[in-house]
């Protein structure tokens, strides 16, 4: 089981629970926007990135195993191939970015 702690502290970066919760949301509702959630991959990461959420809130969830961290990643480089427009393009690399490096440090 895990929680998070926060602030979390990178590099020369401070993660607080604010900005990673905004992350998250901000990748999951891209994925429910743009992407078709009944197929299977973009379910399993929606669960991980909730489960992260949970986590981050304190509340103790099943941590998602290898497979399903691996579909996440797979949908956040999706979500970084995703043609748009600069800003969102700009926007998607860093939540991204963000996201994996919370996969790989926590997960």
């Amino acid at each position: 089981h895990m929680t998070i702690k926060f602030p979390i502290k990178y590099d020369n970066q401070t993660v607080t629970k604010e900005m990673f919760l905004e992350t998250l949301n901000y990748v999951i509702c891209f994925i429910e926007n743009h992407f078709n959630c009944d197929l299977k991959i973009y379910r399993n990461a929606l669960s991980v990135f909730k489960s992260m959420i949970k986590a981050a809130n304190g509340i103790n969830d099943r941590r998602p195993n290898k497979e399903l961290c691996k579909q996440a990643f797979d949908v956040l480089e999706q979500i970084e191939n995703f043609n748009a427009d600069e800003k969102t393009k700009r926007q998607n690399r860093e939540k991204c970015a963000w996201c994996k490096l919370m996969i790989e440090k926590f997960y």
